[in-house]
């Protein structure tokens, strides 16, 4: 196969685990790399049970992998108030920083939280 055509497939990264979170806890997750990624991506926060509520769910940004992360201007969901909801979070990569990341505040809770980015990212096939 001609090793100068790059293909696109689905691409997912575990931003963060299905975990409970206690009632004021700020879920922040690691940047993802968006190096690669065509287009647009998504977050994808799915809940379980829920005893509280999750707000200020958006996405952040940075230059680098530790650098200073800042909120995406119109990457944001609704609140998480009641059990096995989702919410989903889309952004044009062409459009933001190198550096993705998820969070949110648990307003009162536990509430159980996964978040996983979801996109397109080119290969070489072999």
């Amino acid at each position: 196969m001609d090793q100068s055509v790059a293909l696109a497939r689905i691409s997912t990264a575990l931003l963060h685990p299905p975990v409970s979170q206690g009632a004021g806890a700020f879920v922040s997750t690691t940047g993802v790399d968006l190096q690669g990624f065509l287009g647009n991506v998504s977050a994808v926060v799915s809940s379980g049970a829920v005893t509280g509520s999750m707000s200020l769910i958006r996405l952040q940004d940075s230059d680098i992998l530790a650098g200073t992360y800042v909120d995406i201007t119109g990457a944001t969901a609704t609140d998480i108030t009641t059990a096995n909801q989702t919410r989903a979070i889309a952004v044009d990569q062409r459009s933001v920083r190198r550096f993705l990341k998820f969070a949110a505040t648990v307003t009162t809770g536990p509430i159980v939280v996964g978040v996983t980015l979801i996109g397109y990212k080119t290969y070489i096939p072999s």
